[in-house]
């Protein structure tokens, strides 16, 4: 029985540290990036929160992680279409013409008393996500709906609000606008907008033939964005002090385990 109790504690706490390893954000590598990149939904790891959450698919090849942003735009799986992979960075005018919205003014969203032009809006989703649990764990919870709303609000370019949002929602977004304004470098080099639903050449169809969705992605970058000189890291989140001290915890546990069994 004790060794029974053993080898089901062990195969519980491996487990658990296999988990924790594969909510890690699949980072997409920087040789994605261009216009008119293929980009096919797979799904096989996907992790819904409403309508939207976290896709996966194929970016020129790549396996990635795919954040929805787009509330006005869809995706399923199966879908495969060219898209627009451009890194969130201060853009250019010829690189704001390559993203789904990248080239309005405040005053071209719903929410422009948030005061956050485009390249500021995508940064700001780009917060949102990280903020979910399902981001974070790789976990549905309840509450990540409140981000979901936020992130498509916050990036709603529509004459009259798409969707309902909570009052919880609106107070992320305002928190995620503010935290932008504070930090003007978030994100930037960290993240690649792929916009779908373009020619070859980059140009976007127009709206009455295919809508597929904008995500954002994890990108793997090293060189530093647009007036910065940071190297940057991938965006792997920093393990949290408790999910440090589990691990540690359960490999001493095994390892005490391993040895009173040897004896």
């Amino acid at each position: 029985m004790r060794k029974i109790f053993q080898r089901s504690l062990r195969a519980a706490l491996l487990a658990a540290a296999v988990g924790h390893l594969a909510a890690a954000a699949v980072l997409l590598p920087e040789s994605a990036l261009g216009v008119g990149r293929t980009v096919q939904i797979t799904n096989d790891r996907l992790l819904l929160v409403l309508n939207g959450g976290r896709y996966n698919g194929l970016v020129d090849g790549f396996d990635t992680d795919l954040w929805c942003v787009d509330v006005e735009r869809f995706a399923s799986k199966g879908n495969t279409y060219l898209a627009n992979v451009i890194p969130l960075e201060r853009w250019t005018p010829q690189q704001a013409a390559l993203v789904r919205k990248g080239a309005l003014g405040n005053e071209g969203f719903y929410w422009s008393d948030l005061g956050l032009d485009a390249v500021q809006r995508y940064q700001a989703a780009a917060w949102l996500i990280t903020q979910m649990e399902a981001y974070r764990s790789g976990a549905s919870v309840y509450s990540d709906l409140h981000y979901q709303q936020a992130i498509w609000a916050i990036l709603d370019d529509a004459e009259f609000m798409s969707i309902y949002i909570t009052d919880e929602a609106q107070a992320h977004m305002r928190a995620a606008a503010a935290f932008i304004r504070a930090n003007p470098d978030y994100g930037l080099g960290q993240w690649a907008v792929i916009s779908g639903s373009v020619w070859p050449d980059g140009t976007f169809v127009p709206w009455l033939y295919w809508q597929y969705q904008t995500f954002l992605s994890p990108l793997a970058r090293v060189q530093p964005p647009l007036g910065s000189e940071q190297v940057l890291a991938p965006i792997a989140d920093a393990p949290e002090p408790a999910a440090l001290l589990l691990t540690g915890l359960g490999l001493a546990l095994i390892g005490l385990l391993a040895r009173r069994s040897r004896g």
